[in-house]
């Protein structure tokens, strides 16, 4: 069973990207902060990927990721980050490759 963390402080994004996740069969695991988020994968060794929001109180999604690329234990975590700006297009690519669309 593959099991994703979601870090992500708005409660609308969480709902959306945990469907997301859910219906591709995934078990979606929810953390609204980077700290949290630390702290949940401290604490469950069976978290297979990192879906994270870099706009989040406490610990933002940038610093998240640096405590965990400085963790040996994290070293090898799957990571994706993204930055929700509703009502503006966010891809970086024309075509949106490499992104997760989550319809609204």
């Amino acid at each position: 069973m593959v099991k994703i963390l979601i870090a992500e402080d708005d409660a609308v994004t969480q709902k959306m990207v945990s469907s997301a996740v859910e219906d591709m069969g995934y078990v979606a695991i929810i953390s609204p902060n980077g700290k949290h988020a630390y702290e949940t994968l401290k604490a469950n060794e069976d978290i297979n990927l990192l879906i994270s929001d870099i706009m989040m109180p406490e610990m933002d999604g940038k610093q998240l990721i640096q405590t965990l690329r400085g963790d040996t234990e994290f070293k090898d975590l799957p990571i994706h980050h993204y930055v929700c700006c509703c009502g503006h297009k966010t891809d970086s690519r024309p075509d949106g490759s490499g992104c997760l669309h989550v319809p609204a």
